[in-house]
């Protein structure tokens, strides 16, 4: 009974044997390092679907300097950007625009022409000319409408006088037309 003792302890030799040592590990070396590739985007490839000029511009502002560039300046780059495209844009469509071809408004007088804002969407031209009336005689009435036709809430009145159309202006501001106050003003051109 001792010499159990001795070989496995308190325990039989079945269970003693999980308590063993287990062997040393064997010895492997630290793998080398390999450099990490460098991930780049499709910057290289922009040459097979963009035009020459394009692709020679995207060339000229290499990836590294974009990767370097901070958020701020990126934005900062980007606004400028589009505020010259912008601006290109708008010049086009200035040079484009000519108001005595357009049908609505090629033979209206500024000096002339209220703008009767806060319309109540529901307000019929008839309406407008009916409560403008008392100030002179009106020779058009144009409610504006969006691209879907609806009215937008607002109107431009001609009269065939000034005078009329100061008139209107002193005494139509804040009038009630179909339970709105509109507010009348003068047009801009």
């Amino acid at each position: 009974d001792r010499r159990r003792m001795d070989v496995g302890g308190p325990f039989p030799p079945a269970v003693a044997q999980l308590f063993e040592p287990r062997p040393p590990l064997e010895y492997i070396p630290p793998p080398q390092r390999i450099a990490p590739h460098r991930i780049d985007g499709i910057a290289s490839f922009t040459s097979l679907f963009e035009g020459r000029e394009e692709a020679a511009a995207a060339a000229a502002v290499s990836s590294s300097e974009r990767i370097l560039e901070p958020a701020w300046k990126r934005r900062e780059r980007r606004r400028k950007e589009k505020m010259e495209i912008y601006a290109s844009r708008l010049a086009q469509r200035v040079k484009q625009f000519h108001p005595k071809d357009t049908p609505a408004i090629a033979d209206t007088d500024a000096y002339k022409t209220l703008f009767v804002g806060g319309l109540n969407f529901e307000t019929t031209e008839r309406r407008l000319r009916k409560e403008f009336e008392t100030f002179g005689k009106i020779r058009s009435v144009r409610i504006v409408h969006d691209k879907k036709g609806k009215p937008r809430g607002w109107a431009f009145i001609e009269f065939e006088h000034s005078s009329d159309m100061r008139e209107g202006y002193k005494r139509g501001d804040g009038k009630k037309i179909d339970d709105r106050r509109v507010i009348v003003d003068i047009e801009r051109a």
